[in-house]
């Protein structure tokens, strides 16, 4: 399921819907891609069947990730 402008712009001011672990800004570490990856929470692009999200990896290289295979960068 997309998000609303309106869910978009609530997630973008903190506000977690069901379901989304990570808000914009947060570093993570994309753990699908060879060798993994640091990057940073831009934006929360789906809700379901499972929270995606965009992430930059490095100045001007992004990718999609699903939740699952991310996790929080110490």
């Amino acid at each position: 399921m997309s998000l609303t402008g309106r869910e978009t712009q609530n997630w973008l001011a903190g506000e977690q819907p069901a379901g989304a672990a990570y808000l914009a800004g947060e570093r993570v570490i994309v753990r699908n891609s060879e060798p993994a990856r640091t990057g940073t929470v831009l934006l929360l692009t789906e809700l379901e069947p499972e929270p995606r999200y965009l992430i930059e990896i490095g100045r001007g290289h992004y990718v999609q990730a699903r939740q699952s295979d991310l996790m929080r960068s110490a």
